[in-house]
């Protein structure tokens, strides 16, 4: 026997490779330098969270309709974790 077949479909390592992958992606508003380290843990995107939120503090006007959105985006991944 030459081993399983390669996974495919939802759920399964392949699953949770492309979770992490999407994750540890930043988003257009985020800087650089403030990423919080691995993106895996809940507790990192909710700093991600509050460093685009400070940035808004930092802007004129607030939060720009990007910022809103991203926020948006890292709140659906910490969902998504927590369902997991």
């Amino acid at each position: 026997m030459k081993g399983f077949p390669k996974q495919t479909g939802v759920g399964g390592v392949h699953a949770e490779e492309e979770l992490t992958r999407d994750l540890n992606q930043l988003l257009e508003t985020e800087h650089k330098d403030t990423y919080a380290g691995s993106a895996t843990d809940i507790g990192s995107l909710q700093d991600r969270i509050e460093f685009i939120k400070e940035d808004g503090a930092n802007q004129d006007g607030g939060l720009t309709d990007k910022q809103k959105a991203d926020i948006k985006t890292l709140q659906a991944k910490i969902k998504a974790l927590k369902n997991k």
